[in-house]
């Protein structure tokens, strides 16, 4: 009994780190279970009917588009065709090619349209691609070759299919599989809702989506369509014993996600490069709705399949032939990165949240004491008067020109967060000015919509429309943005759109957005919302300067070309196995 006594005592009382180690072992065991991402909010291809409908989709024998060469028409720098269909009931499509030095764009688009199609507009970027004339090397009963610069393009007419070659070596194909689609507007639109974790799509346009197969002949591996948390060199997500989702491209708030590779993320950039022994090739797929990427190896090379929910087919392929030749070539298409401000290069101190000036300043001050180098504070959220974007916390910050005037004598800067979601309360002047413009998104029915966000009941602004972007601009001059100089810059957090009660946590679908002369859905625009924001911010900080300084602007969402208009990060990134790994 002494010795149960003895061994009861020593187990219980002798090692109290013993038992708290435990608990932390347990506590860090059960930790994943709670913080990773909660995929059920977030839509698979099978919950997704353009995709499984797309991804339906098998190569056939017989083609299912043809190129009539009766309709080839010739200009300078552009072949234009109709692709006919085998099916009566489908209809004609229209192929349009341009050469420019480098790179071949070419288009599918309806011949007669039933509803207007959204395209990425041309002020989003700053291209400066310069045109190639082309030269027909060979015209047969089968197919057409054109020469330009050091390429070459095949055109086969039944099936349609297109080739880019360099030396005689195709290096990358399109319709291949003859997986070309293109959905039009049926006669019973209205009728293809959809619902997912309790929200209805009215899809009020039907089934739109558009798709078209890539073959990289050659290439073991592709690289490209940021951003998922995976490897460089993209995993096939088809093939014998693959059962994974293609990539998904579809601005999403995913907090703490896992490393999980076709996963959707902040941003979508539908970019994609392959290499070989002397060869390169780029392709940018110019759509801003939802799009999926397949990825699947081949005795020929790597097949890809991509397709989007809305607009058209608008693909850039880039000749090469090198990795640094496709890079100036893409730059071309989508505007050159910007050269940052010289402070933005050294290191930023920034986390949840500085409570008011006293603390900024006993952070500034610690750098100093300790002699640690540092050139930017970030101020969270919580320096707004309640969460109001463009003010300041009257009782926390009640001297915000000279809280940056006392970092900038240290020849530092100060960076605060500015989200799209703008506060829903009368007397707020954003939102007041907002209101009386009519410049926020509207919902399916027309009214100004309603989401939940940070500060609660909140509308998003409109980016869409360049007088909103203006709007937007000139709250960064001084005289509107009280309490700001000319060292503070700007985060743009939460511009998916982020949307708490949203599908997804994202906007719905079936919103409405006008370009100034046309209004689209959400779901046509997806992916350029937070691209716009950072744009129109960017154009704000140079404007109230007059263009003397440059702009710093960290976003969160992005889309091709956000390299015009500042930075990203990859945000929160909670690293767990895999499921699949387990």
């Amino acid at each position: 009994g002494d010795v149960y006594k003895r061994q009861v005592s020593t187990q219980s009382t002798g090692s109290s780190t013993d038992i708290m180690a435990r608990r932390l072992y347990t506590l860090l065991l059960l930790l994943p279970l709670a913080l990773a991402v909660d995929r059920s909010k977030f839509k698979t291809c099978e919950q997704n009917p353009f995709c499984k409908r797309n991804r339906e989709l098998t190569p056939v024998p017989e083609f299912l588009h043809a190129l009539d060469p009766s309709t080839l028409d010739f200009s300078s720098s552009r072949i234009s065709a109709t692709l006919v269909a085998k099916d009566a009931g489908t209809a004609a499509l229209i192929l349009d090619m341009t050469f420019y030095e480098g790179v071949l764009r070419f288009r599918v688009t309806e011949k007669q349209t039933k509803q207007v199609r959204f395209e990425i507009p041309g002020d989003i970027m700053r291209t400066s691609l310069v045109d190639a004339k082309y030269k027909v090397l060979a015209r047969t009963d089968d197919g057409l070759r054109v020469g330009f610069g050091d390429s070459v393009v095949s055109l086969s007419y039944q099936p349609f299919g297109l080739t880019l070659l360099q030396s005689d070596k195709p290096l990358v194909t399109a319709n291949a599989r003859t997986l070309l689609s293109f959905e039009t507007k049926p006669e019973n639109a209205g009728e293809h809702s959809q619902s997912f974790g309790g929200h209805t799509d009215s899809t009020p346009h039907g089934p739109s989506s558009v798709g078209l197969d890539f073959t990289f002949n050659g290439a073991q591996h592709v690289y490209g369509i940021p951003e998922h948390a995976t490897s460089m060199a993209l995993q096939p997500t088809r093939g014998d014993g693959i059962t994974l989702d293609p990539y998904r491209l579809f601005n999403l708030d995913v907090f703490e996600y896992e490393l999980v590779p076709e996963m959707a993320l902040y941003g979508s950039i539908p970019f994609m490069q392959a290499h070989q022994v002397g060869h390169t090739v780029g392709l940018y797929w110019a759509n801003a709705a939802e799009t999926y990427v397949d990825v699947q190896a081949a005795a020929d090379g790597t097949q890809t399949h991509w397709f989007s929910e809305s607009g058209i087919i608008d693909v850039y392929l880039m000749t090469g032939p090198s990795p640094s030749a496709v890079a100036h070539q893409y730059s071309r298409i989508t505007g050159p990165t910007e050269l940052p401000p010289l402070f933005s290069l050294g290191y930023h101190q920034c986390r949840w949240n500085y409570k008011d000036e006293d603390d900024v300043a006993a952070v500034d001050n610690g750098f100093e004491e300790h002699n640690l180098p540092y050139d930017v504070i970030w101020l969270d959220i919580e320096h707004t008067d309640s969460k109001k974007y463009f003010t300041w916390h009257n009782e926390l910050f009640p001297t915000p020109d000279k809280m940056q005037d006392k970092i900038a004598a240290r020849k530092r800067k100060m960076v605060t967060i500015i989200d799209p979601h703008i506060k829903r309360e009368t007397g707020y002047f954003v939102h007041d000015e907002a209101t009386r413009q009519d410049l926020y998104v509207k919902n399916k029915d027309g009214n100004t919509y309603e989401g939940h966000c940070w500060p609660g009941s909140v509308s998003y602004l409109d980016f869409l429309n360049p007088k909103v972007r203006d709007f937007w601009a000139s709250k960064f001059a001084f005289d509107q943005y009280k309490g700001s100089t000319g060292n503070l810059f700007t985060w743009n957090d939460m511009n998916e759109p982020s949307v708490f009660n949203g599908p997804e946590t994202t906007m719905p679908k079936d919103c409405k957005h006008h370009d100034g002369k046309q209004e689209f859905e959400h779901r046509d625009v997806h992916n350029l919302y937070g691209i716009l924001q950072q744009k129109a911010t960017a154009q704000g900080q140079v404007e109230r300067t007059g263009g003397t300084e440059r702009p710093f602007v960290l976003s969160r969402a992005y889309f091709a070309g956000t390299q015009n208009y500042g930075a990203i990060w990859t945000c929160l990134l909670y690293t767990s196995p895999s499921p699949r790994d387990s």
